[in-house]
């Protein structure tokens, strides 16, 4: 009778692959060298790489000589580490539209290149985020904000924020790079066809 109930059962043993898998992760960190977008590697959750663009500098300055806002704010007393929206780029092609509409259109931008685009963004915040701490001392994505300028009847939303949803998944895993998610239409005179903002909580730093 205890030989049967310390045998696994065989729905456990079908969790074998999934639980190997998890376990043969890998927490993501810098590779030493320059990225093909010239900015820093980043080895991901599952041990593939990812190539990350430069990160952004402040924004400004205005006309009182100081910027007029950060791409990113480190909260001392939560560890909350905040984005502002970056806007998605294409950098498989950088000569793809990153302005205009998302929709079916003829004048719109299609969903593949939109998807693109949101990716793209993802990558621009990680270089935000990894240029204020460590990759490896991000514990958990809170919340991913993605904004779509979208044109008539568009309602795809979500699958165009999915691809910025995946990189952080790429990099993290899924669990700490998951969170929370609002995906919204957007207007404004940018005319940015998608952008992202994110929000993280970091380990706290070392004491000396």
């Amino acid at each position: 009778m205890l030989a049967a109930f310390l045998r696994p059962s065989q729905s456990l043993l079908n969790f074998g692959p999934r639980v190997k898998s998890r376990f043969a992760s890998t927490l993501p960190s810098v590779i030493p060298g320059v990225s093909s977008l010239g900015g820093i590697i980043l080895s991901t959750h599952s041990g593939g790489t990812l190539h990350l663009p430069p990160a952004d500098p402040p924004v400004g300055p205005s006309s009182t000589g100081v910027s007029t806002y950060k791409k990113s704010y480190l909260c001392p007393s939560t560890n909350i580490l905040r984005t502002s929206a970056h806007v998605g780029i294409d950098f498989s092609s950088p000569e793809n539209p990153s302005k205009g509409t998302v929709g079916s259109g003829p004048t719109d931008i299609p969903i593949p290149l939109a998807r693109e685009l949101s990716r793209g963004s993802a990558l621009r915040l990680l270089a935000t985020l990894t240029s204020q701490v460590p990759i490896s001392s991000i514990k958990q994505i809170i919340s991913l904000r993605g904004s779509i300028r979208e044109g008539h009847d568009f309602t795809s939303h979500g699958n165009v924020i999915n691809a910025a949803s995946e990189v952080f998944i790429e990099v993290l895993g899924p669990e700490k790079g998951v969170g929370v998610r609002s995906c919204s239409g957007a207007g404004g005179a940018s005319g940015a066809a998608v952008s992202c903002e994110v929000e993280v909580m970091v380990e706290p730093p070392v004491e000396e």
